[in-house]
């Protein structure tokens, strides 16, 4: 091996960041899957008839864990400093790089903030940011989505991918999180089968949404409709294997070769107020981890927080971007997993992921 880890003769592998282009060498502790700036409020058409505005107070939270969608304003992420702060949590516990896997539907409407505001504080915390593309649920597509086909939505796609998000230059690196309900609606589809062409054509990673919790099973069936699409499977990441705790779901997943992401740590919320249950918390989250590494899919686990609201912001008494390197990990340690198999989690498969 040489100095930089690469065997002799193999070529470096890069990957695009709001920065540019950077060596997967350099991308250290990945958080695959979080959002620095991003507004929700979009994919929620039906307005809780309680509804409660203004920033988060303390008297909301209990209610919060029970039905997130009663509180729209704390589906807003849209302040800098407080991002620069949060983040430079995450560094200050050894993390390099944050993957915001926020595409159209579920971005601020401020250039400002996406992408520009990514760039400002990858610089000013000291940490790569990788920016996402494509389409959220259909509940926040924009119009166009219903009236284009398959192909324009993909060189919408590809248009992002090659000249920047809206047109500044700052380019993503990688494809999503593409957005899928329960059931999948058509539009929802047609904008993975776009994703697909877009991910064949770039080899950029593809970040699943599917719909989870209890009533939401769709992961195995939307992976095979992935791959029979021809794209391979060490590019395609599925999301919240962790929203439905089911030690069979999730091997089925796995054993079509795709990476399974267990990336809601520190969302320990449940819905019984509303039409499903999403009830899954860090102890099972541990627990079937650990099952998963016994059984042998060490190679391909993923982590992260999808943190998505202001009450996950340590602000706002959450556990913040830092919540797996401080809290997780030494959990893990303590039942025993080594050093080795922790590296390969939070380093290597984030890299064999992300590397073109």
């Amino acid at each position: 091996m040489t100095s930089s880890g690469l065997a002799p003769g193999e070529p470096q592998r890069i990957v695009m960041t709001v920065t540019g282009p950077v060596s997967t060498e350099d991308l250290g502790i990945v958080l695959v899957h979080e959002h620095i700036f991003l507004d929700m409020r979009q994919s929620y058409r039906v307005h809780h008839p309680d509804a409660q505005y203004g920033p988060p107070k303390i008297h909301m939270l209990g209610e919060w864990r029970r039905d997130h969608s009663k509180f729209p304003d704390f589906m807003v992420l849209d302040e800098v400093d407080l991002a620069i702060s949060e983040i430079s949590g995450f560094a200050e516990y050894g993390g390099k790089t944050i993957v915001d896997a926020t595409p159209i539907g579920a971005r601020p409407p401020s250039r400002q903030l996406y992408p520009a505001g990514l760039r400002t504080v990858s610089v000013e915390a000291g940490v790569n940011v990788i920016a996402g593309c494509g389409f959220y649920i259909q509940a926040s597509h924009p119009e166009y989505v219903r009236t284009s086909s398959t192909r324009m939505l993909a060189e919408r796609i590809l248009s992002e991918i090659e000249d920047g998000i809206d047109g500044t230059g700052i380019r993503p690196g990688v494809i999503g999180e593409i957005g899928l309900s329960q059931p999948v609606e058509d539009d929802e589809w047609k904008v993975l089968d776009a994703a697909c062409e877009a991910q064949k054509q770039t080899g950029l990673p593809l970040y699943i949404h599917p719909y989870f919790g209890a009533r939401g099973r769709i992961a195995p069936d939307v992976a095979k409709f992935v791959l029979r699409k021809g794209v391979d499977p060490r590019k395609i990441n599925m999301c919240h294997m962790d929203g439905y705790m089911n030690l069979d779901y999730q091997r089925r997943v796995a054993d079509l070769g795709v990476f399974i992401a267990f990336d809601n740590f520190g969302l320990e919320n449940y819905y019984d107020s509303i039409d499903f249950s999403y009830n899954s918390h860090d102890s099972q989250r541990h627990e079937h981890l650990l099952k998963l590494l016994a059984l042998g899919y060490r190679d391909q686990i993923l982590v992260s927080q999808d943190t998505c609201y202001k009450t996950q912001l340590t602000r706002y008494g959450g556990h913040g971007y830092a919540h797996i390197l401080r809290n997780i990990v030494p959990g893990l340690r303590h039942a025993g997993v080594d050093d080795t198999t922790l590296e390969c989690i939070l380093v290597k498969n984030p890299r064999r992921l992300l590397g073109l």
